[in-house]
C-alpha cells in the first residue's frame, strides 16, 4: 500500500457542476482504462442531474502536493461517486494512481450510503472493509 499523501482536512466533497471539470474527470478515467468508460451514459446523466461528486480542494487552501489533481485543474482530485435519490452509491471511482490512500473511505464514510448499487467484484473487499456485507440478488450490498 502506498504512503498516504492526502490530507483531507484541506478537501471537501461537492457536486461537479462545471463542464471543465466533468471532462476533466472523464478524460483522467479514460487515462485510467477504467472499465466504467463504457458506462458513460450513466455518468453523463449523473453530471446532468447534479448527482455526481468529487473531492475539491478547499478555498484558499495552498498545497505542495504534486500529481494527486485531475489534468486541466488544480482543486479536484480524479474521483467520483455517483449518487441515486435515495443517496445511495450507483458508482464509486478513484484514479489507479491514488488508490490505497483513504480517498474511497473518506467519501463512502461522509457520504454514509445504506446501498451500494452493482458492487464490482475486484472490490467486495473493500465494502466489506466497509461494513457491506449483505449481498442482494447480486446487485446491491447493504449494511
Amino acid at each position: 500500500m502506498s504512503q498516504k499523501i492526502i490530507n483531507f482536512e484541506n478537501f471537501i466533497i461537492n457536486i461537479i457542476e462545471d463542464n471543465l471539470d466533468f471532462f476533466s474527470i472523464y478524460d483522467e478515467l479514460v487515462d485510467d482504462n477504467s472499465v466504467f468508460i463504457y458506462d458513460r451514459h450513466i455518468i453523463l446523466e449523473a453530471f446532468k442531474n447534479l448527482k455526481m461528486f468529487s473531492l475539491f480542494k478547499k478555498e484558499g487552501i495552498i498545497t505542495e502536493q504534486k500529481n494527486i489533481y485531475s489534468s486541466g485543474t488544480k482543486n479536484m482530485i480524479p474521483c467520483f461517486v455517483i449518487l441515486d435519490d435515495n443517496d445511495d452509491i450507483v458508482m464509486i471511482w478513484i484514479h489507479s494512481r491514488l488508490q490505497g490512500n483513504g480517498i474511497g473511505t473518506f467519501l463512502v464514510g461522509n457520504i454514509k450510503p445504506k446501498k451500494i448499487m452493482n458492487p464490482l467484484s475486484e472490490a467486495m473487499e473493500f465494502w466489506k472493509k466497509l461494513g457491506f456485507k449483505n449481498l442482494i440478488d447480486k446487485n446491491y450490498l447493504t449494511k
